[in-house]
């Protein structure tokens, strides 16, 4: 069962109806015509609510009333909410891998009145890939395509499962009081903060590498968009010999100072920009080898996958969406109940996960060593 998500619709026009709109009319009288327009869907009422239904606009007149080119399915009572969307309908995609040729196996109405909508693959593969894409049945526009499915799905600690665990939890599923984008907000606030607190700990913990190549009379670099800091920096001019770079304020040196290439220098332009010293007479296809502290990159996508060791801990994750969630609702007692289980794991997560590094990377003890030389 592959599910779609319904579009975003946080930000689109809204009215309400001022009166009462039964089944079978088709004229709304609402509050505010203003913005909506011929051949527009829109959604009367909220989405995953009983009832809900979308309808295309046939006409507006007089700024209080917007007619349906067809009679509603359902009755909706006065100050119902009445939403622009840009798409009707999902077409669902499938390709043998994920990097292959996506063909529409479905095309589907979004159902509007359900928390998403369901396509019923049952002869595929687990080795299959889903993609969607939205879909406007009158002028055939398209978004553009959703990240790969899985046909096996997701792991419990991807974006997608660790929001529709939370949503589940809080009894949601609509997103009437949480949105999965403040949701997915919190879950990578958490992550920058137990990351954070672990690189405070043991600055060891990460050993970001990359390469980096030279070009004839250019100086400076793009740094990877996830570095956080420089822990080593080797160059070579001529892509054999390397040497140590050492930093400099290049701000206080006279320009017209000679360098080594055999001494070179770097600096640093916040953590976008490295600039190197001499300047590169030659391409080297490696011309820097560069060891860094880097920042987990953001979970963006559904198939996004909380980094390893965090992803072992998703009961801490939950307990500080709880705590992000209850703030937001003012409850602050409670809040700061989920903070302190949240504050009491990350503090396990630490610890635990140092003293895993510490294993891998400690060296041989001198008991170990005789040991080892009598066998």
């Amino acid at each position: 069962m592959i599910r779609a998500n319904h579009p975003d619709i946080s930000g689109n026009i809204k009215t309400f109806l001022t009166s009462k709109a039964n089944s079978g009319q088709a004229v709304l009288s609402v509050l505010d015509n203003s913005g909506f327009v011929q051949n527009d869907f829109i959604i009367i009422g909220d989405i995953g609510s009983e009832q809900t239904e979308i309808k295309k606009i046939l006409s507006t007149t007089n700024k209080d009333t917007i007619t349906v080119s067809s009679n509603l399915d359902f009755s909706h009572e006065k100050n119902c909410k009445i939403y622009f969307i840009k798409y009707d309908q999902v077409k669902f995609y499938k390709a043998s891998t994920i990097d292959g040729t996506y063909d529409v196996v479905s095309t589907k109405d979004l159902a509007i009145a359900e928390p998403y909508t369901l396509y019923d693959e049952s002869g595929s593969l687990t080795s299959d890939f889903f993609k969607i894409k939205y879909y406007n049945s009158f002028n055939s526009e398209l978004s553009v395509f959703s990240d790969a499915i899985s046909s096996s799905g997701f792991p419990s600690y991807s974006l997608a499962m660790l929001v529709d665990a939370f949503l589940e939890e809080a009894q949601d599923k609509t997103e009437k009081f949480y949105k999965r984008s403040e949701i997915s907000r919190w879950i990578n606030d958490c992550k920058n903060d137990c990351f954070n607190k672990l690189a405070d700990n043991n600055e060891n913990f990460y050993s970001g590498y990359h390469e980096f190549q030279f070009i004839n009379g250019v100086n400076e670099i793009t740094l990877n968009t996830d570095f956080k800091k420089l822990k080593m920096l080797q160059v070579s001019f001529d892509g054999v010999n390397y040497h140590y770079a050492h930093h400099e304020d290049l701000a206080n040196t006279s320009p017209e100072r000679i360098y080594s290439t055999n001494e070179p220098k770097y600096y640093l332009k916040g953590t976008t920009k490295l600039g190197i010293r001499p300047t590169p007479t030659a391409d080297v296809a490696v011309g820097a080898k560069l060891w860094s502290e880097d920042n987990p990159a953001d979970l963006e996508h559904d198939s996004d996958e909380l980094p390893s060791p965090m992803n072992r801990y998703v009961d801490m994750v939950m307990n500080y969406m709880w705590y992000r969630a209850l703030r937001k609702d003012k409850k602050f007692t409670e809040s700061r109940i989920y903070k302190s289980e949240y504050e009491g794991r990350r503090y396990e997560f630490i610890e635990e996960t140092n003293n895993l590094v510490l294993n891998e990377n400690r060296s041989i003890t001198e008991d170990e060593f005789d040991e080892y030389e009598l066998t």
